[in-house]
Protein backbone atom coordinates (compact mmCIF):
# COMPACT_ATOMS: atom_id res chain seq x y z
CA UNK A 1 0.00 0.00 0.00
CA UNK A 2 2.63 2.65 1.23
CA UNK A 3 4.63 1.60 -2.57
CA UNK A 4 1.50 2.68 -4.13
CA UNK A 5 0.54 5.90 -2.49
CA UNK A 6 4.87 6.46 -3.10
CA UNK A 7 4.09 5.72 -6.82
CA UNK A 8 1.39 8.19 -6.91
CA UNK A 9 2.79 10.65 -5.58
CA UNK A 10 5.99 10.71 -7.75
CA UNK A 11 3.77 9.79 -10.74
CA UNK A 12 1.82 12.87 -9.80
CA UNK A 13 5.01 14.69 -9.23
CA UNK A 14 6.58 14.27 -12.48
CA UNK A 15 2.78 15.55 -14.35
CA UNK A 16 2.45 18.38 -12.18
CA UNK A 17 6.29 19.32 -13.52
CA UNK A 18 5.76 18.48 -16.76
CA UNK A 19 2.51 20.57 -16.51
CA UNK A 20 3.94 23.55 -15.47
CA UNK A 21 6.68 23.21 -17.88
CA UNK A 22 4.22 22.83 -20.75
CA UNK A 23 2.50 26.23 -19.32
CA UNK A 24 5.51 28.31 -19.34
CA UNK A 25 6.09 26.76 -22.90
CA UNK A 26 3.24 28.05 -23.93
CA UNK A 27 3.50 31.16 -22.02
CA UNK A 28 6.86 31.78 -23.89
CA UNK A 29 5.50 31.04 -27.64
CA UNK A 30 4.65 33.38 -30.13
CA UNK A 31 2.75 32.66 -32.54
CA UNK A 32 1.43 36.28 -33.55
CA UNK A 33 1.50 40.36 -32.37
CA UNK A 34 -2.01 41.14 -30.97
CA UNK A 35 -2.39 44.57 -32.72
CA UNK A 36 -4.25 47.16 -30.85
CA UNK A 37 -6.94 49.88 -32.64
CA UNK A 38 -5.53 52.12 -34.72
CA UNK A 39 -4.82 55.72 -32.95
CA UNK A 40 -5.32 59.49 -34.45
CA UNK A 41 -1.41 60.73 -34.03
CA UNK A 42 -1.64 63.21 -31.53
CA UNK A 43 -4.62 62.33 -29.66
CA UNK A 44 -2.06 62.16 -26.04
CA UNK A 45 -0.13 64.77 -27.90
CA UNK A 46 3.97 63.37 -26.64
CA UNK A 47 2.02 60.60 -24.96
CA UNK A 48 1.40 58.67 -28.05
CA UNK A 49 4.52 57.54 -27.73
CA UNK A 50 4.77 54.46 -25.41
CA UNK A 51 7.41 54.62 -22.67
CA UNK A 52 6.28 51.63 -21.05
CA UNK A 53 8.78 49.39 -20.18
CA UNK A 54 12.36 49.84 -21.61
CA UNK A 55 13.67 51.06 -25.21
CA UNK A 56 15.23 48.22 -26.96
CA UNK A 57 15.18 50.37 -30.25
CA UNK A 58 13.61 53.27 -31.55
CA UNK A 59 13.72 54.81 -35.08
CA UNK A 60 12.68 57.30 -38.03
CA UNK A 61 13.58 57.92 -41.17
CA UNK A 62 13.59 61.76 -40.38
CA UNK A 63 16.18 62.96 -37.83
CA UNK A 64 17.18 61.92 -34.39
CA UNK A 65 14.48 63.23 -31.90
CA UNK A 66 13.39 62.42 -28.50
CA UNK A 67 9.28 62.06 -27.59
CA UNK A 68 8.50 60.86 -24.25
CA UNK A 69 11.54 60.47 -23.14
CA UNK A 70 12.08 58.38 -25.95
CA UNK A 71 14.97 58.43 -28.37
CA UNK A 72 14.38 57.98 -31.55
CA UNK A 73 17.69 57.33 -34.14
CA UNK A 74 17.46 58.00 -37.92
CA UNK A 75 17.04 54.91 -39.59
CA UNK A 76 20.69 54.46 -41.06
CA UNK A 77 21.17 51.33 -42.51
CA UNK A 78 22.47 49.47 -45.66
CA UNK A 79 20.52 47.87 -49.03
CA UNK A 80 21.06 44.20 -50.30
CA UNK A 81 20.12 44.84 -53.77
CA UNK A 82 17.26 47.85 -53.90
CA UNK A 83 14.38 45.71 -51.86
CA UNK A 84 15.92 44.84 -48.37
CA UNK A 85 17.29 47.20 -46.27
CA UNK A 86 18.96 46.84 -42.67
CA UNK A 87 18.49 49.05 -39.68
CA UNK A 88 21.97 48.12 -38.22
CA UNK A 89 21.46 44.87 -36.30
CA UNK A 90 18.09 45.49 -35.21
CA UNK A 91 15.60 45.56 -37.76
CA UNK A 92 15.54 44.54 -41.69
CA UNK A 93 12.74 45.45 -43.99
CA UNK A 94 12.05 44.01 -47.42
CA UNK A 95 9.71 43.09 -50.20
CA UNK A 96 9.52 40.92 -53.68
CA UNK A 97 11.10 43.04 -56.23
CA UNK A 98 10.42 46.79 -55.35
CA UNK A 99 12.65 49.07 -54.47
CA UNK A 100 12.79 50.68 -51.03
CA UNK A 101 13.21 54.45 -50.68
CA UNK A 102 13.74 56.51 -47.94
CA UNK A 103 12.53 60.32 -47.73
CA UNK A 104 13.58 62.50 -45.12
CA UNK A 105 11.06 65.36 -45.24
CA UNK A 106 8.19 65.15 -48.05
CA UNK A 107 5.69 64.06 -45.82
CA UNK A 108 5.14 66.83 -43.34
CA UNK A 109 3.28 66.61 -40.32
CA UNK A 110 -0.33 66.57 -38.69
CA UNK A 111 -0.96 69.98 -37.36
CA UNK A 112 -0.45 70.41 -33.72
CA UNK A 113 2.56 68.43 -33.00
CA UNK A 114 5.53 69.70 -31.17
CA UNK A 115 8.23 70.10 -33.18
CA UNK A 116 10.14 66.86 -32.27
CA UNK A 117 7.36 64.67 -32.76
CA UNK A 118 6.02 66.77 -36.03
CA UNK A 119 9.85 66.01 -37.32
CA UNK A 120 9.54 62.32 -36.07
CA UNK A 121 7.00 61.86 -38.22
CA UNK A 122 7.93 63.69 -41.59
CA UNK A 123 9.77 60.63 -43.21
CA UNK A 124 9.23 57.57 -43.93
CA UNK A 125 10.49 54.49 -46.06
CA UNK A 126 8.07 52.72 -48.37
CA UNK A 127 7.51 51.32 -52.05
CA UNK A 128 5.66 51.99 -55.28
CA UNK A 129 3.87 50.51 -57.08
CA UNK A 130 2.75 48.43 -54.11
CA UNK A 131 3.87 45.54 -52.88
CA UNK A 132 4.27 44.07 -48.83
CA UNK A 133 7.01 44.90 -47.06
CA UNK A 134 7.93 42.48 -44.40
CA UNK A 135 9.93 43.93 -41.05
CA UNK A 136 11.67 41.69 -39.30
CA UNK A 137 12.15 42.63 -35.32
CA UNK A 138 15.66 41.13 -34.07
CA UNK A 139 17.60 41.20 -31.02
CA UNK A 140 14.82 39.42 -28.85
CA UNK A 141 14.98 37.13 -26.21
CA UNK A 142 12.58 34.16 -26.08
CA UNK A 143 10.47 34.51 -23.75
CA UNK A 144 9.89 37.90 -23.04
CA UNK A 145 7.19 40.21 -23.50
CA UNK A 146 7.72 42.75 -26.57
CA UNK A 147 5.56 45.77 -27.70
CA UNK A 148 6.22 47.32 -31.36
CA UNK A 149 4.88 50.61 -31.73
CA UNK A 150 4.03 51.70 -35.46
CA UNK A 151 3.50 55.31 -37.59
CA UNK A 152 2.59 56.08 -40.85
CA UNK A 153 1.45 59.11 -41.86
CA UNK A 154 1.65 61.49 -45.02
CA UNK A 155 -0.37 65.11 -43.92
CA UNK A 156 0.13 66.56 -47.97
CA UNK A 157 -3.20 67.42 -48.82
CA UNK A 158 -5.42 64.80 -51.27
CA UNK A 159 -3.76 62.13 -49.41
CA UNK A 160 -5.87 59.46 -48.57
CA UNK A 161 -3.69 55.76 -48.12
CA UNK A 162 -3.65 52.81 -46.28
CA UNK A 163 -1.54 50.36 -44.75
CA UNK A 164 -2.64 47.25 -43.15
CA UNK A 165 -0.53 45.32 -40.46
CA UNK A 166 -0.73 41.49 -40.17
CA UNK A 167 1.77 38.99 -38.31
CA UNK A 168 0.97 35.46 -39.20
CA UNK A 169 -1.82 33.52 -36.64
CA UNK A 170 -2.47 36.89 -35.99
CA UNK A 171 -5.03 40.22 -36.42
CA UNK A 172 -4.56 42.73 -38.30
CA UNK A 173 -5.03 46.63 -38.51
CA UNK A 174 -5.22 49.66 -40.82
CA UNK A 175 -3.56 52.68 -40.16
CA UNK A 176 -5.05 55.48 -42.63
CA UNK A 177 -1.68 57.82 -43.69
CA UNK A 178 -4.13 61.21 -43.50
CA UNK A 179 -7.65 60.91 -41.86
CA UNK A 180 -9.13 64.33 -43.40
CA UNK A 181 -6.96 63.86 -46.76
CA UNK A 182 -6.38 67.56 -46.20
CA UNK A 183 -2.85 69.06 -45.24
CA UNK A 184 -2.22 69.19 -42.07
CA UNK A 185 -4.43 65.93 -41.44
CA UNK A 186 -3.43 63.24 -39.03
CA UNK A 187 -2.18 60.13 -39.47
CA UNK A 188 -2.30 56.68 -37.33
CA UNK A 189 -0.30 54.79 -35.28
CA UNK A 190 -0.92 51.05 -33.47
CA UNK A 191 0.61 49.09 -30.39
CA UNK A 192 1.20 45.35 -30.82
CA UNK A 193 2.05 43.34 -27.99
CA UNK A 194 3.84 39.82 -28.76
CA UNK A 195 5.96 37.06 -26.73
CA UNK A 196 9.14 36.24 -28.30
CA UNK A 197 9.52 32.26 -29.20
CA UNK A 198 13.04 32.84 -30.71
CA UNK A 199 15.46 35.78 -30.78
CA UNK A 200 13.56 37.12 -34.43
CA UNK A 201 9.67 38.13 -34.81
CA UNK A 202 7.80 39.54 -38.51
CA UNK A 203 4.94 41.23 -39.24
CA UNK A 204 4.15 42.89 -42.94
CA UNK A 205 3.14 45.89 -44.30
CA UNK A 206 0.35 46.01 -47.25
CA UNK A 207 -0.31 49.36 -48.37
CA UNK A 208 -3.51 50.25 -51.05
CA UNK A 209 -1.07 52.48 -52.81
CA UNK A 210 2.39 52.28 -51.13
CA UNK A 211 3.55 50.66 -48.05
CA UNK A 212 4.94 53.03 -45.52
CA UNK A 213 6.44 52.84 -42.78
CA UNK A 214 7.54 56.88 -41.02
CA UNK A 215 8.59 55.53 -37.38
CA UNK A 216 9.07 52.20 -35.23
CA UNK A 217 9.48 51.22 -31.48
CA UNK A 218 10.32 47.70 -29.79
CA UNK A 219 9.94 47.82 -25.82
CA UNK A 220 10.85 45.82 -23.64
CA UNK A 221 8.20 44.87 -20.96
CA UNK A 222 9.49 41.85 -19.31
CA UNK A 223 9.87 38.24 -19.20
CA UNK A 224 6.50 36.71 -19.19
CA UNK A 225 5.11 35.05 -16.27
CA UNK A 226 4.75 31.31 -15.42
CA UNK A 227 1.39 29.95 -13.49
CA UNK A 228 1.76 29.27 -10.05
CA UNK A 229 0.18 25.76 -9.07
CA UNK A 230 -3.13 28.09 -7.74
CA UNK A 231 -3.61 29.19 -11.09
CA UNK A 232 -4.30 25.64 -12.66
CA UNK A 233 -7.44 23.88 -13.14
CA UNK A 234 -8.62 22.13 -9.99
CA UNK A 235 -7.06 18.57 -10.43
CA UNK A 236 -3.92 19.79 -12.07
CA UNK A 237 -3.52 22.13 -9.10
CA UNK A 238 -4.11 19.72 -6.76
CA UNK A 239 -1.39 17.54 -8.30
CA UNK A 240 1.11 20.40 -7.74
CA UNK A 241 0.30 20.59 -4.18
CA UNK A 242 0.33 16.36 -3.74
CA UNK A 243 4.16 17.16 -4.91
CA UNK A 244 5.02 19.89 -2.58
CA UNK A 245 3.64 18.06 0.25
CA UNK A 246 5.88 15.45 -0.62
CA UNK A 247 9.37 17.22 -1.27
CA UNK A 248 8.62 18.98 2.39
CA UNK A 249 8.16 15.23 4.11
Amino acid sequence: MKRSIKSFVVRSSLLAAALLVAFAAASAHAAAITWGAAVTIGTNGDSDVLNTGSTLYAYDFSSAQTVHSVNFVYATGTYSGANIYTIGSDITLSDSTRALTINTSAYSHASGLTTAYGTMLQGAIYNSPVQTITVSLKNLVSGKNYAVQVWAEDSRATINRKDTLTSTGGNSVILNFNATSGTGGAGQYTIGTFTASGTTQDFTILGDVSSQLNAIQVRDLGVASVPTPAALPAGLGLLAFAATRRRRR
